[in-house]
Formats: structure tokens, C-alpha cells, sequence
């Protein structure tokens, strides 16, 4: 998945250009999760690009108030994902369109170095199942799961940034996993992915 090119024009000049420089380096280096976390909750790439942009903005307006009590990955996580909600909330109703097949290729663990015409079949009825099983899951479950199986970060971290118990974490990341598996079953029921 490309990153997204965020704009920092919205950065107010900082008291000194290095606390400016510094907090862009912070964008930088987290900006692709923020948006791959958007884009996973809300399936929407302008939606993610939005709410990444709103999640950085306001990380930058608050950052002299930032404790180091978390990493500020894990603080900008949790900016995401109440806007993240918040967003599905004002949209709920609103039939999200599923991601286009350049971006559904783009999923790393997806990638074929160079498949055939019947691995390329396979990888995009697969991509496609799996996006139709994701939007069945609630908000929590998708972005549980996002957390855990796409960014790779620990039930603690998952626990600070959803501000749950981590039992509760490992839980609901338990029933997330089974309820994909039902929805994908559904989805895909009666499709065949073997080769014939």
C-alpha cells in the first residue's frame, strides 16, 4: 500500500524550528500505520488520508501536553481510532465501497513475486472475500484486529490505546478471529480456490 503524502502546512510554526522539525520527523516515521489503520476501519482511501491528516494535526496541537507515559505511536493510534470511529458513527447507513483492486493487491501478504493468470484469480477473489468478510465485523473487532494482525503490536499496546484490560484485548481479538472466519465462510461459500 502507498503511503500517503501528508501536507504539513497545517503545522503552526513551532516555538523554534527544531521542535517543528522534530514532530514532522514523529509524523514521518508513524504516518503509514496511522493511514493503513484508517484505511483498514473506514475502507475509504480519502476517508483515511482525512482522518490521518485530523489524527496528526491534533497530536501536534496538544503535543506540549503529551506525557511519555506511552510511546507517542501508541498515542496517535488512539487518535486514529476514536476518529476512526467516530467516522463510522457519522457514516453508519453509508455503503462502503470496497477497496479498488490496485489497492487490494498492494496488502503485502498477498503478494505474488509473479503469478500466473490463475494465482492472480485467486489472490483477487481472495482479497475480495476478505474485504467483504472485514466489513461484516463490528468497529471493535476490525480495529482489534487490525492492531494485532496488520501493525503487529502487542495486547499491552493494544491495551493502552484502547484503553481496555489486556484479558479484554486477548478476548475480543479471540472472537474477532472467529467472527472473520464465519463472514469469510459466508462470502465465499460454494468458491473454490484450488487449483482445478
Amino acid at each position: 500500500m502507498a503511503e500517503a503524502v501528508l501536507d504539513f502546512a497545517f503545522l503552526p510554526r513551532a516555538k523554534g524550528l527544531s521542535a517543528r522539525a522534530s514532530f514532522e520527523t514523529l509524523v514521518r516515521k508513524n504516518q503509514g500505520m496511522i493511514v493503513r489503520l484508517a484505511l483498514g476501519m473506514l475502507r475509504d482511501r480519502d476517508a483515511a488520508n482525512d482522518v490521518a491528516q485530523e489524527t496528526f494535526f491534533r497530536a501536534f496541537r496538544h503535543y506540549q501536553s503529551f506525557r511519555s507515559e506511552a510511546a507517542f505511536s501508541t498515542w496517535t493510534y488512539r487518535i486514529a481510532v476514536n476518529l476512526c470511529l467516530d467516522a463510522m458513527r457519522r457514516s453508519s447507513g453509508r455503503v462502503v465501497q470496497p477497496l479498488d483492486h490496485a489497492e487490494a493487491e498492494a496488502a503485502p501478504a498477498l503478494r505474488d513475486p509473479e503469478p500466473g493468470p490463475e494465482g492472480r484469480a485467486i489472490v483477487r477473489d481472495l482479497v475480495r472475500y476478505a474485504d467483504a468478510a472485514l466489513e461484516e465485523l463490528t468497529a471493535n473487532h476490525r480495529s482489534i484486529l487490525l492492531l494485532r494482525e496488520v501493525e503487529g503490536l502487542t495486547y499491552a499496546e493494544i491495551a493502552s490505546i484502547l484503553r481496555i484490560p489486556r484479558g479484554t484485548v486477548m478476548s475480543r481479538l479471540h472472537h474477532a478471529r472467529n467472527n472473520l472466519q464465519k463472514a469469510f465462510r459466508r462470502v465465499s461459500r460454494g468458491r473454490s480456490f484450488a487449483r482445478r
